[in-house]
C-alpha cells in the first residue's frame, strides 16, 4: 500500500453534509425578538432635575450639607462610605459628587441617619 490513501469515515460525512444543508451554524442562538419600549416610570421631584434625577451638586453644596447633617470632611467617609482623600478632592471641587451621594445625603437629610451609619 501507498501513504497516500485516506479512508473516509461515513459518520463524519453524514455530520458535514447535515451541517452543510441547514447552511448555518448548529451552535448559533436564534434570534431575539424585539423588545418593546417601556413607558417611562421616572418619577418627577420639584426641585430636581428632569425625570426626577438628582441634579449635580457642587463642591458648595456639598460642604454646606454636610454641615447639615452635623458632618465634616474628616468624618464624612464614615457616614458616606468613601475614602478621606475622595471626600476632600468632593469639596475642593476637583472630583464629581456622584449621583448616588447626592442621593444619599437627601435620604438622610429627609428620614435622618440610621445609627448603624452613624
Amino acid at each position: 500500500m501507498t501513504g497516500n490513501t485516506t479512508i473516509a469515515s461515513p459518520r463524519i460525512e453524514a455530520r458535514e453534509t447535515t451541517t452543510a444543508a441547514a447552511g448555518e451554524n448548529p451552535r448559533q442562538k436564534s434570534p431575539r425578538p424585539a423588545a418593546e419600549p417601556r413607558p417611562s416610570t421616572a418619577v418627577k421631584i420639584p426641585g430636581k432635575g428632569p425625570g426626577g434625577k438628582v441634579a449635580t451638586m457642587d463642591a458648595a453644596a456639598f460642604m454646606s450639607r454636610l454641615a447639615a447633617l452635623g458632618y465634616n470632611i474628616s468624618t464624612a467617609h464614615r457616614l458616606l462610605g468613601m475614602g478621606r482623600s475622595t471626600i476632600y478632592r468632593m469639596s475642593k471641587g476637583t472630583a464629581k459628587v456622584p449621583g448616588v451621594v447626592a442621593r444619599l445625603m437627601d435620604m438622610y437629610e429627609q428620614h435622618g441617619i440610621p445609627d448603624s451609619h452613624r
